[in-house]
């Protein structure tokens, strides 16, 4: 077995972070868009891993188009890996225009059909809505039941950890 001196350290625990987030990234993302809100398919086909913020400014289909199928096998294509540096955040966020309404954020709101404006609570009263709690707080749901956490397991153990 071959020694490193105690100075390749740092140097070997950086490439292993950058690795694993790498890995991790399109990880997450996958369970974001199987587990997360859905109403049309756009929402998760939109999720993104960038090294700014993800801003929702994509107008492209609205909340309006019903889901061609079956809500349990949804197909999105793979997001590709985004390896940065350990000195760069990682983005993962939603570019569709109406993604804080999608995820509950306080005060987010949609433009329904008629050009009313509703948010997602108002939304649950009038129809079908995703989660079976009908009005989670997704980051919560996400974060609290371990999801991420997983998910940041998987992506590291794909970068060889054991």
């Amino acid at each position: 077995m071959a020694k490193k001196p105690l100075s390749a350290l740092t140097k070997d625990l950086r490439k292993f972070v950058e690795d694993g987030r790498a890995a991790a990234g399109p990880i997450v993302v996958r369970s974001l868009q199987i587990e997360g809100p859905w109403w049309t398919g756009n929402f998760g086909r939109r999720w993104k891993l960038r090294n700014a913020p993800v801003m929702p400014t994509d107008y492209k289909d609205g909340l309006n188009r019903g889901w061609p199928g079956d809500q349990t096998n949804r197909f999105y294509r793979p997001v590709p890996a985004l390896r940065l540096s350990t000195r760069e955040t990682l983005y993962i966020g939603n570019s569709v225009s109406y993604a804080g309404f999608a995820v509950n954020n306080p005060n987010a709101t949609v433009t329904r059909p008629d050009g009313t404006k509703t948010t997602y609570e108002n939304h649950a009263m009038r129809a079908r809505i995703t989660p079976p709690s009908k009005n989670p707080d997704w980051y919560k749901v996400y974060t609290a039941s371990g999801g991420l956490f997983d998910d940041l397991t998987k992506g590291f153990r794909a970068a060889g950890a054991k």
